[in-house]
């Protein structure tokens, strides 16, 4: 199940991103995410957005991502082709698990 992530899950979250950079570390990613990326501050804003989404399997958190529509700063400039329309699109970032 997806649902909209709360506050009392963040100790989880974090867990999950913890354990996902060093996956990355191990297997040869060691920069995407450094150090305590994405950090607490970050996630609380999205959280506050309800932007921040966790997979469940009953009470278990497995996964965790963020969502949003509307533009996102990260995407403003595209350096190799372009958008094919200028409708609106959603971004689904930080996704771990």
């Amino acid at each position: 199940m997806i649902r909209n992530a709360k506050t009392n899950d963040l100790i989880r979250i974090l867990e999950i991103y913890r354990y996902a950079r060093q996956f990355m570390s191990e297997h040869n990613n060691p920069t995407q995410w450094p150090d305590h990326y994405p950090p607490k501050e970050l996630l609380e804003e999205y959280l506050g957005k309800q932007q921040l989404y966790v997979v469940t399997e009953g009470e278990c958190i497995h996964g965790v991502f963020t969502f949003f529509i509307g533009e996102d700063d990260t995407y403003k400039v595209i350096s190799a082709g372009s958008w094919l329309s200028d409708a609106p699109y959603g971004t689904i970032q930080f996704m771990a698990n």
